[in-house]
């Protein structure tokens, strides 16, 4: 995937600063961090300052695994059987 050109990125910043309720909403709706920065065409470095000058508290990753949902469960281990002394 070739880079991305100054104009293109400034183009993308501004994009998303124009809708900052939109992004805000879906973040507390849900959305990623990693998802908005794909549709709106930004870093997530970038995203996240811009949440914090927002006042926009920014997910743990333990709140997002929760929020993600539960994916794969954990394996249990095998049952060891004892033998009868």
């Amino acid at each position: 995937m070739p880079r991305r050109s100054k104009t293109e990125v400034a183009e993308g910043r501004a994009n998303l600063l124009e809708h900052e309720a939109d992004v805000i909403k879906a973040y507390r709706d849900g959305a990623t961090r990693q998802g908005i920065c794909r549709t709106w065409g930004v870093d997530d470095k970038w995203l996240t300052a811009q949440f914090d000058e927002w006042g926009v508290r920014v997910r743990g990753r333990s709140e997002a695994a929760v929020l993600r949902g539960p994916g794969i469960p954990p394996r249990s281990p095998k049952r060891i059987e004892r033998l009868p002394s």
